[in-house]
């Protein structure tokens, strides 16, 4: 059995509501590991945290260091980040351009097709794990 090289960018297409009123293609890229923990770093902080009373000097002794992610600022990213391409209309039927500011807009209105997104990925993800591990078994 060979080394299978892995693309780093991975695209997917996927047609929410097909056959219907909404029906719109969307290109997605699947992250990598690599790419969640870049998107998880870029909205972490660290944050110090000290006891309330006693004196300057024992609460500094007393600090603790934990992190804190910008759980909003993370989902922004991560959805302009998802979506490469689109077929989303604006009110007069005009193709909506598949800009950040328009994605955000996008997942917030309607988290619906964007939990859709979601879930197709991750199905992909199993789907490749299953192929993964049915090719070690050969």
């Amino acid at each position: 059995m060979g080394l299978k090289f892995k693309e780093e960018l991975m695209q997917h297409t996927f047609i929410w509501d097909e056959g219907g009123e909404e029906e719109c293609l969307f290109v997605v890229r699947q992250p990598s590991p690599r790419d969640f923990t870049r998107l998880m770093d870029k909205n972490t902080k660290t944050v110090w945290d000290a006891p309330p009373g006693g004196s300057k000097r024992k609460r500094e002794a007393a600090r603790q260091r934990f992190t804190e992610l910008d759980h909003a600022a993370f989902m922004d990213d991560k959805i302009d980040f998802l979506l490469l391409e689109w077929g989303v209309e604006d009110e007069e039927g005009k193709p909506l351009p598949c800009t950040r500011e328009n994605k955000i807009k996008f997942d917030k209105g309607r988290p619906d097709i964007t939990s859709f997104l979601y879930d197709k990925l991750d199905d992909e993800d199993e789907a490749d794990k299953e192929e993964e591990a049915s090719d070690l078994g050969k």
